[in-house]
Order: C-alpha cells, then sequence, then structure tokens
C-alpha cells in the first residue's frame, strides 16, 4: 500500500490550518447543498451481516461507532474541493457515514484524500481482512512526518459469558471496537505493529541516542496512544527541525 508523500503532507497540513482557523465546531453549522454532498457519498444498505451484528449487540449501536454522535468534519476530495459536512466513523462498515437530509450516507472511498472528523484524521487505505481479501478502509493518522503512526479501528467479537472453569460460553457474541496499529516510513507502506519501546526506538535508529533520553526524561511507560504519538511526534520534529 502505497501514498504519493509530498500530496499526503500537503494534504495533513492544510486539514491542520483548516482547523484551527474558526472551522465550525456545531455540526449543525457544517453543511452544503446536499446534492453537492451526495456526489461524494452513496446510500446505505442494510445487510443480513449489519443485522446479525446489530442484534448480537442488543441494538447497543454506540460500540458499532468510535463515537456515535455525528461531529462537524471536512472533506477533502481528490478534486481538492473541501467539504463541511457532518459525520462519523463506522467500525462496522469500514466507512466514514455523513449525514445528508437526516439520511445516513457512505462517503465513497475513491473520491476523497482524507477526512477530519472533529480531532481525528482519516485517510483512505486499502488492507487484507483476516480471508485475506483487499478492502477499503479508512485508517486514523495519529502521527506525521518522516515517520507517520496510525491506527485502524476495526470490529472484533468475543463470546459472552464464558466459563474460565468449565471453557463454556452462552452462545452469544459481543462485538467491540479493536485497533490494529500500523507505521509508515516516508509515507511510502504501511506495515502492521504491536507498538512497544524497542519497536519504536528502533524505527527511530538514526535519532536513537535523543530518542533514548527523551523516554528517560519523559518516564514513558509505552501503555497508551498518547505515549507512542508524544514519541513520534518528538522525533519528527527533530527531522523537521
Amino acid at each position: 500500500m502505497e501514498i504519493h508523500s509530498t500530496r499526503f503532507l500537503m494534504i495533513i497540513c492544510l486539514l491542520h490550518i483548516l482547523c484551527m482557523t474558526g472551522f465550525p465546531v456545531n455540526a449543525q453549522e457544517a453543511s452544503l447543498p446536499s446534492d453537492y454532498l451526495k456526489h461524494y457519498s452513496d446510500s446505505i444498505q442494510t445487510t443480513l451481516k449489519t443485522i446479525s451484528i446489530e442484534r448480537g449487540n442488543n441494538g447497543r449501536n454506540e460500540n458499532l461507532y468510535l463515537d456515535p454522535e455525528w461531529r462537524a468534519g471536512i472533506i477533502l476530495t481528490k478534486r481538492n474541493e473541501i467539504l463541511p459536512f457532518s459525520g462519523r466513523y463506522s467500525v462496522l462498515d469500514n466507512a466514514v457515514e455523513a449525514k445528508v437530509e437526516g439520511v445516513r450516507r457512505i462517503v465513497m472511498y475513491h473520491q476523497v484524500h482524507s477526512i477530519r472528523i472533529a480531532d481525528k484524521i482519516f485517510v483512505p487505505v486499502r488492507v487484507r481482512n483476516d480471508d485475506g481479501f483487499e478492502i477499503p478502509t479508512f485508517f486514523e493518522l495519529l502521527s506525521s512526518g518522516k515517520l507517520s503512526l496510525f491506527i485502524h479501528h476495526k470490529l472484533k467479537s468475543r463470546m459472552k459469558g464464558s466459563n474460565p472453569l468449565t471453557s463454556s460460553f452462552n452462545g452469544e457474541r459481543e462485538y467491540f471496537v479493536g485497533q490494529d496499529y500500523y507505521y509508515s516510513i516516508n509515507q511510502e507502506e504501511f506495515v502492521k505493529f504491536k507498538p512497544s519501546r524497542k519497536k519504536l526506538v528502533r524505527l527511530m535508529s538514526d535519532k536513537r541516542q535523543q530518542v533514548e533520553a527523551f523516554v528517560r526524561r519523559t518516564s514513558l511507560k509505552f501503555r497508551t496512544r498518547q505515549e507512542y504519538v508524544q514519541l513520534v511526534d518528538y522525533y519528527n520534529s527533530m527531522i523537521q527541525g
């Protein structure tokens, strides 16, 4: 999976600038003519899979979204158009939903360069699923620069009511949002990995001494995404400086 580095960085910078220059924070304020937004979205099809998962989730749709609320955002299209919209990210469909005239619609993956919803930036990619098929989805961008860090939010499941003594289950399955981490160097290829101090420092070997000193100074424990981002941001600041 590859992306063009110069364009990628330009897009990310533009999204950050737009977010900092009075972009509406109220989802009701973020709107364009619905016919215009419809060009970049498609109707949502209710499938048997959707019905099955929603039933297994006992109707708790909040577990199928990063945030079930509609938030103000912007879409940067491949035509370099900027579209304010109200949206949310569906882990069930691996897609961004837009609200158009009160109706949920899916933002078409192939039409956009990147999307910002509230304080999160999403970039379209293609990844292989558990069955080995390549599917379109979005990664959340955590840090950008020479070393970029991403999260792929995906729907995972487990059996409910497990009994550790008998290894039995009640037969019901529950769904939750899981995360897979990816990194890319110079925005050329996405590599899946499990973040750790050893792995991250190895990726920053050209600044190893400064990175190790930063880890000691800040007492990073490498237990949260905030700590991963803090270290990667520090590394990128040295490269860009």
